[in-house]
């Protein structure tokens, strides 16, 4: 799921510009976090809760970046919580 386009999106979002080998397991962490709470989700920008999850995987991968995963969840619970909403209510519709 973390294709080279994530991760130069992400070193964009970031400002940053070396080569670093560990943003790609930073970003797999990341995604695996937020969808272990969330449920599964896409992260093609295709439409507002796909943009909400990305936003979300890249604010988790930011603090693990910085090495500060502890502060993530609360600071983002809301954010977790609406998005586990909008997963389950995308569910709902498609059964």
């Amino acid at each position: 799921m973390v294709t080279d386009e994530l991760i130069e999106e992400f070193k964009e979002v970031m400002h940053i510009t070396h080569d670093d080998n560990k943003i790609k397991g930073i970003l797999e962490r990341a995604i695996a976090y937020i969808q272990s709470r969330c449920g599964e989700f896409e992260l093609n920008d295709s439409n507002v809760t796909e943009h909400l999850a990305k936003d979300l995987v890249f604010n988790r991968a930011r603090y693990d970046y910085y090495e500060s995963t502890d502060l993530f969840e609360d600071n983002y619970l809301s954010d977790i919580t609406h998005l586990a909403l909008l997963l389950a209510g995308d569910d709902y519709e498609k059964a």
